[in-house]
């Protein structure tokens, strides 16, 4: 750990053994407070240190470095844990479960990242040194796009249905779609790994940035899309690493909500998404979020206070489920069409709003309807977006991020919002009577043209 440290380069360990030896009495178990300080000095210097784990894997070097590394890989069917086999089973007393204490146990609870066969760990270790240690950086001339080209007519509630519609592009088929390389990381390390939460390394346009992303899937239950104490925990611990390694934060939203449990609130959901939200806004780095379908109250929020936050033109952003607002505000769902209105949940409204920066346009009649096209469009916007904030000076940019939020909601931004959608709205008026106009125009020319026509309006 110290040479690593001294020469500045990532630190590589494979790991295989059984703990202590009891041989050498207290003064063994007191070499583990020497590596590990060692371990810490080297995570300082912002350095990689990736642990492999072999079989078997247990004792004191398991408690020790190897859950400090940043990533950990594990060989399959690997005996992995604490305790040593024998003392679990006469704890339990009795056989184990199968597949208890092993790497694929360890995995399915969040407590390590991957299972790799020895035969594939040089290629796999080595693209995620690849993203750890690029220095590319993306770029873009100053000028930039206008950042809105029109936007859906369609009314609130339509909106809605397509934010939520079962086709609609999960944060996993747009990942595969923008990125070149992916890594994912898995679980928060303390023994869940939430399926709602998609993270990891990832290379898009040519630099490396850190992704998380909500991942609804696509046949949803009753209760799919909510969000766990894990699961914001898990992003926590993405947003660290991305601290750490000093990359960029792409965060894609689609949820519907916080997990409203009991269990949940027990296990400590406002400190997962409080902590969430904290360190989301305590990166140095760039950061830009995107609401790609519905993003829902504070589990939205918690990935979504970025420095620049782009939405998809049919996603929807809302401080309330608008089912949930019309049962508490009219005692009745028949008016969610209402609600949604009101809450002004819509691409277009939150633009005018400042609360986006820029809408996305969909192909055709929504993402549903063109998974690849979606993300291309996404993605060009995320390497615009990256490109710029790249050139802003660390300060200056975490500054900028302050007062975003720090003024966000106040009067002026209301008024000024409230003003640009009435004018909006009267643009649209004005276009839509044109629109008519010529429309008749050209009926009239074609009843000149074709006066038996029955299929000519009057």
């Amino acid at each position: 750990f110290e040479k690593a440290a001294a020469r500045r380069v990532p630190l590589i360990t494979v790991c295989s053994t059984s703990g202590t030896r009891m041989q050498e009495g207290l003064l063994a178990l007191l070499q583990v407070p020497k590596i590990v300080a060692a371990a810490r000095k080297h995570a300082a210097e912002g350095l990689p240190h990736i642990a492999i784990v072999t079989d078997p894997t247990t004792g004191s070097a398991y408690s020790g470095f190897v859950n400090l590394a940043d990533y950990v890989v594990a060989e399959p069917n690997a005996l992995l844990g604490y305790a040593a086999m024998r003392a679990v089973q006469e704890q339990e007393g009795g056989e184990l479960p199968a597949h208890a204490h092993t790497s694929e146990s360890h995995l399915e609870h969040g407590l390590i990242d991957a299972i790799v066969p020895r035969s594939q760990l040089r290629e796999s270790v080595g693209l995620l040194l690849d993203l750890l240690l690029s220095d590319d950086r993306l770029s873009a001339s100053p000028a930039r796009t206008a950042g809105h080209e029109g936007h859906s007519h369609r009314d609130a509630l339509s909106q809605l249905a397509l934010s939520r519609h079962q086709n609609r592009p999960t944060a996993g088929d747009l990942i595969r779609r923008m990125t070149t390389s992916f890594v994912a990381i898995r679980g928060d390390r303390i023994g869940a790994d939430e399926p709602g939460i998609v993270a990891g390394f990832a290379s898009l346009g040519g630099e490396s940035v850190m992704i998380v992303g909500q991942n609804r899937p696509h046949e949803r239950a009753a209760h799919d899309g909510w969000i766990g104490p894990s699961g914001f925990r898990k992003a926590t611990r993405a947003l660290g690493l991305a601290r750490k390694f000093h990359l960029p934060v792409v965060t894609l939203i689609d949820t519907a909500g916080a997990h409203p449990g009991l269990e949940a609130e027990q296990a400590g959901l406002g400190h997962a998404v409080a902590t969430c939200l904290a360190t989301l806004l305590d990166l140095p780095g760039p950061t830009v979020a995107v609401i790609t379908g519905e993003g829902n109250s504070e589990a939205a929020m918690a990935m979504a206070a970025a420095d620049r936050v782009l939405m998809l033109d049919h996603a929807v952003y809302e401080v309330v489920r608008p089912e949930d607002a019309a049962k508490i505000l009219y005692q009745t769902q028949e008016r969610t069409g209402e609600a949604a209105e009101r809450l002004r949940i819509t691409s277009h409204d939150c633009l005018r709003l400042g609360i986006v920066d820029l809408v996305v346009r969909e192909p055709g009649e929504g993402a549903h309807t063109n998974h690849e096209e979606t993300a291309q469009l996404l993605r060009r916007a995320l390497v615009r977006e990256l490109a710029t904030l790249g050139r802003v000076r660390e300060g200056r940019r975490l500054d900028r991020r302050y007062q975003r939020y720090r003024h966000s909601g106040s009067p002026h931004g209301s008024l000024r919002g409230s003003y640009e959608r009435r004018l909006a709205h009267l643009r649209d008026r004005v276009g839509g009577f044109f629109d008519r106009l010529r429309g008749r125009k050209s009926d009239w020319r074609r009843r000149l043209e074709y006066p038996d026509s029955p299929d000519i309006p009057v």
